[in-house]
């Protein structure tokens, strides 16, 4: 048996996200109007809409029920730093 020489962190889960993308479809799932998100995370409305879009493509959902589904499949609606 080898001695263990890195401590094994658990990685913020992405699903191919930005970390700006994961905290979009936080927002979302909290239930956040996109102009709150977009205040929140000092973007314009397009650059959100974008985003949206982006993370749908990504997440293989055509709405933002399905992206939400995903999204808990994906482990992506908790912030495992919080639970630290």
């Amino acid at each position: 048996m080898t001695p263990l020489t890195t401590v094994p962190t658990v990685s913020e889960p992405s699903a191919g996200l930005s970390p700006t993308q994961t905290d979009i479809v936080r927002l979302l799932a909290a239930g956040r109007s996109h102009q709150a998100i977009a205040r929140e995370c000092f973007i314009s409305i397009r650059t959100l809409e974008r985003n949206v879009a982006s993370i749908k493509a990504k997440l293989n959902a055509s709405n933002l029920v399905q992206l939400g589904m995903a999204a808990e499949r994906h482990g992506l609606l908790w912030d495992r730093r919080a639970r630290s």
